[in-house]
């Protein structure tokens, strides 16, 4: 935007002839000029203040941009995003009454494909309120305010087990020594766990608990050993 001023001062020959113009018209013009032009600057940086507001703003909401859909359930926190796949998933975090970030293997396995868009699930998460932000390749998605609930643990299962029954905590969150594996159709057969420098192969054999092999090829119950080397 710019602005320019053109002032011409003219008197009839008349006027001329009987109007002496007075000796302080020329520092009255000037004065004059100077007002215009820092009225004029003055209008010019409120315009360039006021578009870069402007712009802010549209950046402010193409960056944190709202979920299709977002909530809590028992111990899990989910969202959905429409119209994007999961390989524009570049970063998924969680605050509140506990904190993190899903890993690379977590995305593999926890931003999957909805048919509209993705769904992004995030289980083990102890009940309360959570802030969930997710960013792709374009984009930011924040919500806050989510509610996770709690499993009700208060059955005969959980009598006196002050430490969580199986891989989890009382509160839903995994044991600090558990080992999380994502098992799916694909990869059933050639998923592996590691543990104590033994590496076992294939959801079967990992979960295999016939007994371990008492040096005769067989079980101590006469059947077929386990085939998970051990690991249970």
């Amino acid at each position: 935007m710019s602005c320019a001023m053109v002032v011409t001062m003219m008197p009839t020959a008349a006027f001329a002839e009987e109007a002496a113009v007075p000796e302080d018209a020329g520092t009255v013009f000037e004065e004059v000029a100077d007002e215009v032009a820092y009225e004029t600057e003055e209008a010019l940086a409120v315009s360039e203040e006021a578009a870069g507001e402007e712009e802010a703003a549209l950046l402010a909401t193409a960056s944190a941009l709202s979920f299709t859909k977002v909530g809590g359930t028992n111990e899990t926190l989910y969202c959905e995003i429409d119209g994007i796949s999961p390989s524009d998933v570049t970063g998924v975090s969680y605050g509140g009454l506990y904190t993190g970030s899903l890993s690379e293997e977590d995305l593999k396995y926890l931003v999957r494909s909805n048919g509209t868009g993705v769904r992004i699930d995030i289980p083990g998460l102890a009940g309360a309120e959570y802030s969930l932000t997710v960013t792709t390749e374009s984009a930011t998605y924040t919500a806050g305010k989510i509610q996770v609930y709690s499993y009700d643990r208060s059955g005969y299962a959980h009598f006196n087990a002050t430490t969580g029954v199986g891989a989890y905590e009382n509160n839903g969150q995994p044991k600090k020594k558990a080992i999380i594996l994502y098992v799916t159709d694909e990869n059933k057969n050639d998923v592996e766990l590691t543990y104590d420098g033994t590496t076992v192969k294939g959801i079967g054999n990992i979960l295999n608990s016939a007994g371990m092999d008492d040096g005769s090829g067989k079980a101590s119950n006469g059947r077929s050993s386990n085939t998970n080397s051990g690991i249970h």
